[in-house]
């Protein structure tokens, strides 16, 4: 992961302050003398009481509410916790933020992070989010070229990518 990091030049990092991503942050940019900035922006999620349950539990013990959750799972709020679309509002504008300012940014945070920001800057409608699953560890590079928001892996496939409006 480093090496493939030090091939480019980079403004800056911006990391989840959760351990995994905080730490993941910190390995990557030891190796390219910055110093990943922790941004509660970009936190995983939070799914509230459910946070670290069993997915087969959650149904049997709450239908109603499992029920409402796969009826739109964008805007279902989590007991005790957030929804994708307050996640979205809490993580986009720190992205559309680093995109004005230009430059290429590292930023370590997580999937619903990710499934956000494809459905906010590239117009991906959210149940299709979740075709681009990055993996545990995985790595995607977000870029602004003029007026082009571009999303792609390592292996260079553009995984999404959005123009002038």
């Amino acid at each position: 992961m480093s090496l493939w990091a030090r091939s480019f030049s980079w403004r800056g990092c911006f990391c989840s302050p959760l351990v995994r991503a905080r730490e993941t942050a910190e390995i990557i940019c030891s190796s390219l003398d910055i110093k990943p900035v922790i941004k509660e922006e970009l936190s995983e999620i939070d799914l509230g009481y459910w946070d670290g349950r069993e997915k087969t539990d959650i149904p049997r013990e709450y239908p109603r509410l499992w029920e409402q959750r796969e009826k739109d799972l964008y805007s279902f709020r989590y007991p005790g916790g957030e929804s994708f679309a307050d996640l979205e509002a809490r993580a986009v504008p720190l992205l559309r933020s680093l995109a004005v300012k230009g430059g290429r940014w590292l930023i370590v945070s997580h999937a619903g992070v990710f499934r956000v920001m494809l459905r906010n800057l590239f117009g991906i409608p959210f149940p299709e989010t979740f075709r681009y699953d990055p993996e545990y560890g995985g790595v995607l590079l977000f870029e602004k070229e003029g007026e082009t928001f571009m999303a792609r892996g390592l292996d260079g496939l553009r995984i999404a990518w959005r123009g002038p409006a």
